[in-house]
């Protein structure tokens, strides 16, 4: 199954179990992270790039969980106002990496064969010859 068809139908039974039966959400994601993270390698893969540019959320989750469990605390002081900074701007670096990732993952995969192995659409279109 390509990419698009598949993230779209993750994407859409993981919003209807969230709004049938909410607790259940949870592990619907469990249950479908790791076929996204292999479709999504692919795509990565198909457009001569590393899965490496699947880590910077992984990477900026746990600072911005550390910095929202502090605003706890620092409300309304100089702290308080530095952690929403912090905050801030690891949101503005992840709308950006998220931007970067859909304009990645909506262009056309790599020509013919590349490093990762050869071209997937190659066998759906076959080369017209004599």
């Amino acid at each position: 199954m390509q990419f698009w068809p598949f993230s779209l139908a993750a994407w859409v039974v993981e919003a209807v179990v969230m709004m049938v039966v909410p607790p259940l959400g949870g592990l619907v994601i469990l249950a479908l992270m790791p076929p996204l993270l292999g479709v999504l390698v692919r795509r990565l893969h198909d457009t001569n790039r590393r899965a490496w540019w699947l880590l910077p959320p992984p990477l900026l989750m746990p600072p911005l969980a550390l910095l929202f469990a502090c605003t706890q605390f620092t409300l309304g002081d100089e702290a308080g106002r530095k952690i929403f900074t912090g905050i801030g701007v690891i949101l503005a670096i992840l709308l950006v990496y998220a931007i970067c990732m859909i304009v990645v993952l909506a262009r056309r995969g790599t020509a013919g064969p590349n490093r990762f192995g050869p071209d997937p659409l190659a066998a759906e279109h076959p080369a017209s010859g004599a």
